[in-house]
């Protein structure tokens, strides 16, 4: 039964669907043009697409499987999350697929960590005893430090980083992630400055804050 599930695995999203796809899909779910992607996010479907392959690798049934991310892009419409559209590609991929949890609200990485959290706990009635988290390994550290911020022993958490983006682009990747590391060290909760803006501008649909935790 999932609500006997202790551990949980968090696939966060990085884009979502174009509001023209529809269901069911077809087998080229890597095709950039089925995406609403910025432009440093040419070519990566298929790098999600592993991070996904992953998450559901590592389930087994004393996991709950859950993809994290809202409706973030006006071009994905209001049916495309980063969560749903990451569940379906799951559907095509495994068996396990239909047993994943969606996550809709999160706009940034603390987001996908903290409401993972709060929904694991509002469908099993506690936290969990482990939690992993699997993407780009370059945002390990960033990881390390939202699960520091909200009081999971470290020996209770795990970041697997799958991969990284093409080598011409690691480096602006990189750079990136250090700024933003920073801002979160200054803003834990990201909900102050620019950290709070990118939050705004990815809630095109004026969804907000989930409401059941």
């Amino acid at each position: 039964m999932i609500e006997k599930r202790t551990k949980l695995i968090i696939v966060p999203g990085h884009a979502s669907f174009k509001e023209d796809v529809t269901l069911p899909l077809s087998a080229k779910v890597d095709d950039d043009s089925l995406w609403a992607l910025q432009s440093f996010q040419a070519g990566e479907p298929g790098f999600y697409i592993k991070h996904i392959k992953k998450g559901l690798e590592l389930t087994d049934e004393d996991s709950l499987l859950m993809f994290s991310g809202g409706r973030t892009r006006a071009a994905s419409g209001k049916f495309w999350s980063e969560a749903k559209t990451y569940s379906e590609i799951a559907k095509l991929l495994s068996t396990k697929a239909p047993h994943a949890v969606l996550e809709e609200y999160a706009r940034d990485s603390y987001q996908n960590l903290d409401y993972s959290l709060r929904e694991f706990k509002s469908i099993t009635g506690a936290m969990p005893t482990k939690v992993f988290v699997v993407g780009w390994a370059f945002k390990a550290d960033r990881y390390q430090f939202h699960a520091q911020t909200l009081g999971i022993p470290m020996q209770n958490f795990e970041y697997i980083g799958v991969n990284n983006p093409i080598e011409s682009e690691l480096a602006g990747a990189l750079k990136g992630e250090l700024v933003t590391l920073e801002a979160f060290k200054a803003t834990p909760l990201g909900n102050e400055g620019v950290l709070l803006e990118k939050r705004l501008q990815r809630d095109p649909w004026g969804d907000g804050e989930p409401q059941d935790y």
